[in-house]
């Protein structure tokens, strides 16, 4: 545990709550009866994880945003002067690395009002895992034709899975300019035999079409944490502690239902009994641009900095890095938590030692996909403890997203 000398103890109650899941009832009654103290407060460790690990990762975000949307102007210019277009499109698609690796630190903080309504808002952004190659070649095709089975084209009424992030990735890492449907349809007709510079052009448009509407949902994300008395920023930090700890500690589970069952349980067919029986590289993430393997990098770096206030210019032992460890330490749990940390770490010098990308390794089944499966199961141990120990000790909710979850 670490120590804070310059802090009087104050005891951390958490109070009893009900999960239910399955049609079961679970009851957290676990932190009260240990009587510990902690010599921080939650005041403090809420605004420690929301202004030195949150908060930082949002800016970090939204100014490598702020250079893809240069890198694209540039990019569509070059297209329509028909000038310099390979170099463009390699400093494009750097900087959209760039950006969707800093958004997989966001996705492993989808708290409100990303995680609204079912994640409305974040699959928006980031549609993944629903998504749509060959909708994207229709979009781009009904985009220049203005119009959809006759009425006028709304780019906010089309299907997420065919925007996005994602629209942006296939369009930009796909190694060719032809569309990828098995059949050729309506407004895409003819698509195949139309020049490259046309080709060119008309997914330029669109790719613009959907960086304008990316940043009117980044706004609208960032306008819900930042303005107004009611911004999501003062909830967190002025509002109920024990609603907010709920929050962030309900953020820790990305790593099961998102990072362990669909980025890896499903390409690996070791995930849940909707995942395929048979290992699948079309289901991995960001498998245009091979940055999968980056991407779960991140999300547990982000994961690691959640649970034990790390930063990046802050080590987890030092006195200031507040986070669930001491939470847990503070109440008794230090076993909860020593496991969490080691599972994570051990998954990180795993990912470490992988060479291949995702999809080489599957396909190929070399020694990396051991280790691809050997990472899945160093996930589960901290997901285990999540599900059981964590909520348990520190009556957190269980999220529906893993209610019911026993894999």
């Amino acid at each position: 545990m670490k120590l804070r000398n310059t802090i009087s103890a104050i005891a951390i109650a958490a109070t009893s709550l009900s999960i239910f899941g399955c049609g079961e009832k679970t009851t957290s009654e676990k932190g009260p009866e240990y009587g510990l103290v902690a010599k921080f407060t939650e005041a403090e460790l809420i605004n420690h994880l929301v202004d030195n690990v949150v908060l930082p990762k949002h800016q970090t975000f939204l100014s490598a945003f702020e250079q893809q949307t240069i890198a694209l102007n540039d990019y569509c210019a070059a297209v329509t002067a028909n000038s310099q277009v390979a170099d463009k499109q390699q400093v494009l698609q750097q900087a959209f690395t760039q950006s969707f690796l800093s958004w997989q630190h966001i996705e492993m903080l989808q708290l409100e009002p990303l995680a609204t309504d079912f994640f409305a808002l974040r699959d928006k952004i980031n549609s993944w895992p629903s998504t749509a190659a060959c909708g994207v070649d229709q979009e781009v095709a009904f985009y220049h034709a203005g119009e959809v089975n006759g009425q006028a084209y709304q780019l906010s009424q089309r299907l997420n899975e065919r925007k996005g992030l994602f629209a942006q990735e296939y369009l930009l890492f796909k190694s060719t300019t032809e569309h990828s449907c098995r059949v050729e349809s309506g407004a895409l007709v003819g698509w195949n035999d139309l020049a490259e510079q046309t080709q060119l052009e008309r997914q330029c448009n669109y790719l613009q079409a959907v960086h304008t509407e990316l940043e009117a949902n980044l706004t609208t994300w960032q306008n819900a944490w930042q303005q107004g008395d009611s911004a999501y920023v003062n909830q967190l930090k002025n509002g109920d502690a024990k609603a907010a700890i709920n929050a962030l500690g309900q953020a820790l589970f990305y790593l099961d239902y998102q990072l362990k069952d669909v980025k890896l349980g499903c390409p690996l067919s070791v995930g849940p009994s909707s995942c395929p029986t048979t290992a699948n590289e079309d289901l991995i993430e960001a498998r245009y641009a091979k940055l999968s393997k980056a991407a779960i990098g991140n999300n547990l770096a982000t994961f690691y900095q959640l649970f034990t206030g790390a930063t990046d210019s802050l080590a987890a032992d030092n006195e200031d890095a507040l986070g669930f460890d001491d939470f847990l330490d503070a109440v008794g749990d230090k076993e909860t938590s020593d496991t969490i940390i080691k599972a994570i770490t051990d998954a990180q010098a795993t990912l470490a030692s992988i060479n291949s990308d995702f999809a080489t390794a599957i396909t190929t089944q070399n020694e990396d996909y051991n280790r691809y499966l050997t990472l899945h199961t160093q996930i589960k141990v901290a997901t285990d403890q999540l599900k059981t120990h964590f909520i348990t000790s520190l009556a957190v909710d269980l999220p529906e997203t893993s209610a019911g979850d026993n894999d």
